[in-house]
């Protein structure tokens, strides 16, 4: 993380045990903890049934410059990569980023069908009028 935001690269932590203050003294994320009350057994309990996670994200364009920096730094032997690979139908992530963005959105989520055929709609519109504006003005002689 260090190397990344000393290069000027996007990155930032998250998961469960992204905002404890373990991963802002390492440097993982940027917000104390204690200005948001968070504590750190919010992330080990045994409510949880499982150990904290963090995940580390950093700008798809300059990814490889931070694979490099572990390769030279830790050496090829000593370094890997992990990675999710999610698919999902457009729709289905548009739902999913809907529904974490805020929980007051969470009823127009079923909407969101209906809204795509909207926008579509209007699209369809918008190009129907554009080719009858070239009709007119080809029937005119303003071809």
């Amino acid at each position: 993380m260090q190397f990344a935001r000393s290069k000027g690269i996007l990155c930032q932590g998250r998961g469960s045990a992204a905002n404890s203050v373990v991963c802002y003294l390492l440097g993982i994320t940027e917000v104390p903890p204690e200005s948001i009350a968070l504590i750190f057994e919010r992330f080990i309990s045994k409510e949880r049934g499982e150990p904290p996670d963090i995940d580390v994200d950093f700008e798809h364009e300059r990814r490889e410059e931070v694979i490099q920096w572990n390769y030279d730094r830790y050496g090829r032997e000593r370094a890997g990569l992990t990675a999710t690979v999610i698919q999902a139908a457009g729709v289905e992530v548009a739902r999913e980023v809907l529904a974490e963005a805020q929980g007051a959105i969470q009823p127009l989520v079923p909407y969101l069908d209906t809204l795509r055929w909207l926008l579509i709609a209007v699209a369809l519109a918008g190009i129907a009028v554009t080719i009858h504006a070239r009709i007119d003005d080809w029937k005119r002689g303003r071809r």
